[in-house]
């Protein structure tokens, strides 16, 4: 008989490049606190260094949970050197979980190290010194890479946890029935996901895995443009690593598109600006690229954008095409749009679910598509 765990993902997210960013952290504690959408008996840590140009070192790392904390060990040792390029699960830990608690993680960097691979909005970091473990947490200043004006713009919104080089926390002997990948761009980075799980975990619905794997900026056909590396590897190059890469998947959840339609002209070549058939083709290699591993697709809706910035009426047909196209013939669906989009004018946002540039969802609004994501997963 095997004993070798069987996984299943219970947090994760999306590494893109940060190189650019360039952050460094000098004896310095990251804390990442990963809420947990299922649970189990014993947990593990990735660590990636995906787009680092050279090898970064983790001195010393540790999970804790309720139930107690520990160390990760890699091989055996407290510390580990991932080589540029490189993606490393952790020893198993022997630390029960339970779905809907935070399990905290953290990464101690004793010399100057480059933040190469992360996500995320914000991340929390120490004073100076190592502090794994350490209940009374030295918060030091948020690193976080918006500005003062894009922070402001998000007050009152409840960010998930992100930070550099951890991407997932896998668990076992959860029981999970399966594990649902949200492929996304800002608007599932914002939390959807994280909130849908917490609603699974008490709604009775029966051991779900939900992970988010949005990245802000992020688009389905085209690699972030340069300088804005940030925004990550295009969703078609990214799926086998955060889709198939996923422990125990069975979904995917695939909401882009926003960003292929919004980018072109200001961010990105308007060259790269698809017609609807284009980002159809796209939903279409998507659904049979998981469809060839065994996993179920949904692809969600794309809500609505005007009078957003650049996008315009051209944009907005595209995106009504897209969406009649996805409610008559992808293989499920999610519909987002019909969840948050005002009765009164289809093209925008209702206005209590619009955090107010009138693109992305408020914290209503992603209240909003949690709850209808856990709807249509409960349907299944």
């Amino acid at each position: 008989m095997s004993t070798t765990p069987s996984w299943n993902a219970t947090w994760g997210q999306a590494i893109s490049d940060y190189v650019v960013a360039q952050r460094i952290l000098d004896d310095v504690t990251v804390r990442i606190d990963a809420p947990a959408s299922i649970g189990g008996s014993a947990l593990r840590i990735e660590l990636s260094n995906r787009f680092g140009p050279e090898p970064v070192t983790i001195d010393h790392s540790g999970v804790a949970s309720t139930a107690g904390s520990a160390d990760t060990l890699w091989s055996g040792s407290r510390s580990v050197t991932l080589a540029p390029g490189e993606t490393r699960w952790s020893d198993a830990v022997d630390l029960a979980v339970a779905a809907g608690e935070l399990v905290h993680v953290d990464l101690h960097m004793a010399s100057p190290t480059l933040v190469t691979s992360a996500n995320g909005f914000a991340w929390t970091v120490s004073s100076p010194g190592d502090f794994v473990g350490v209940s009374d947490f030295p918060d030091a200043t948020p690193a976080s890479i918006l500005t003062e004006e894009q922070q402001r713009g998000l007050q009152g919104m409840t960010l998930p946890a992100s930070g550099p080089f951890l991407s997932a926390v896998d668990v076992a002997g959860s029981g999970a029935r399966r594990v649902v990948v949200c492929l996304g761009d800002s608007i599932t980075a914002m939390g959807w996901p994280q909130l849908a799980a917490a609603r699974s975990a008490t709604s009775g619905a029966g051991s779900v895995g939900i992970v988010n794997r949005g990245i802000a900026g992020n688009r389905l056909r085209f690699d972030a443009p340069a300088p804005m590396t940030v925004f990550g590897r295009a969703g078609l190059a990214r799926f086998d690593d955060d889709v198939l890469g996923t422990s125990g998947a069975t979904d995917v959840v695939l909401a882009l598109g926003t960003n292929d339609l919004g980018h072109p002209g200001s961010m990105a070549p308007l060259e790269q600006l698809p017609t609807a058939d284009d980002l159809i083709a796209a939903y279409e290699e998507v659904a049979r690229r998981a469809d060839q591993a065994g996993i179920d697709v949904a692809i969600a809706t794309i809500t609505p954008f005007l009078p957003g910035e650049v996008y315009d009426a051209t944009r907005e047909e595209v995106r009504t095409s897209v969406n009649a196209w996805i409610r008559s013939s992808a293989p499920s669906f999610v519909d987002f749009d019909r969840a948050v989009r005002a009765q009164a004018d289809p093209s925008r946002l209702e206005d209590v679910f619009d955090v107010g540039d009138h693109l992305h969802p408020s914290q209503e609004g992603q209240e909003r598509l949690a709850e209808t994501l856990v709807t249509f997963l409960s349907s299944r």
